[in-house]
């Protein structure tokens, strides 16, 4: 289900035999030295699976489906419940708010000290309710609404960045589920909304899912329908990256876009720079423009072509 950054570790669940002789799911943790580690279930748990991982591979976040039963063993509860095991300590349960009985969490941040998901009232409960959350080990449980203009009563995240300052997911609860993206500052967006704002040109697309999010929280992954000249209407993938607000040195047009022109650009003005002579194309800051700044200009813009500015 997961991997640490180098890839030493790996964590997932898998079938074993209970002291009656029954298979249950059962968490694990592998590493190269070591093997597979059974990490067992919580108290009271039917079953755990490992879903996610810090990258320095000691944290992991682990879903278990709970069994409470009264007195006469009669089953009354089996809500989701999440739980962090780290290694050493084994597990500690992220509290499920009051309001709620059920919690799905769905991912954890690289750095292993923010937990996402889903909480939500149990099944049969009136009226239902449900709501995003992040966890922290600091600041708890933090339940994130979602603003009535969007028109849905909630979602769910399915990927967050290193820190857990940005997660991606679909608000659910309508005819469609909706892509969104919430940070910290923005509140929760949907995908559409932003690609617009950013100038980008997805016409022709249905986007229908986002994935995952990358470490910085700028680069988002999904799916949706485009059309396709020989096929007709087809699933797809799509990666997108959102601008951080600041100018992109390599895109020297302005144009928002970093490609061939804003080499010719760049030559334009260095030439200027030189005959004129001004500091314009000083791109390097020495004070003086030369050779060196071609030099800084174009591996400032290959670094741009190749992972994004």
């Amino acid at each position: 289900m997961d991997v640490s950054a180098d890839g030493g570790v790996v964590v997932g669940y898998s079938s074993v035999l209970d002291d009656m002789g029954e298979l249950v799911t059962h968490a694990f943790r592998w590493t190269r030295d070591e093997g597979i580690e059974d990490l067992g279930m919580p108290e009271h748990a039917q079953y755990s699976r490992a879903i996610g991982i810090s990258d320095d591979g000691q944290t992991v976040l682990v879903d278990a489906l709970m069994l409470f039963m009264n007195d006469d063993g009669e089953v009354i509860a089996t809500p989701n419940a999440a739980f962090i095991w780290r290694n050493g300590e084994g597990y500690t349960q992220i509290p499920i708010p009051p309001e709620f009985g059920s919690m799905l969490a769905t991912a954890i941040s690289a750095d292993g000290t923010t937990v996402v998901g889903r909480v939500a009232t149990p099944l049969g409960v009136t009226p239902a309710r449900a709501s995003v959350f992040r966890w922290r080990a600091e600041t708890g449980v933090e339940l994130l609404e979602v603003p009535p203009e969007l028109n849905r009563p909630s979602g769910t995240p399915w990927g967050v960045n290193a820190d857990g300052s940005v997660m991606v997911g679909a608000l659910i609860g309508g005819p469609r589920w909706i892509p969104f993206i919430w940070d910290e500052t923005h509140g929760f967006r949907t995908i559409e909304a932003v690609l617009t704002e950013g100038g980008a040109d997805y016409s022709g697309w249905e986007i229908t899912g986002v994935n995952a999010v990358s470490a910085d929280g700028r680069t988002i992954v999904g799916t949706g329908f485009r059309d396709h000249p020989e096929f007709g209407l087809v699933v797809d993938g799509w990666i997108a990256t959102i601008s951080d607000g600041t100018a992109c040195p390599a895109d020297w047009d302005g144009s928002g876009t970093v490609n061939s022109s804003d080499i010719s650009a760049f030559l334009t003005a260095w030439l200027d720079s030189v005959t004129e002579p001004n500091l314009v194309a000083d791109f390097d800051g020495s004070g003086a423009v030369n050779s060196s700044d071609i030099s800084a200009f174009l591996t400032a813009w290959l670094q741009a072509v190749q992972q994004g500015c």
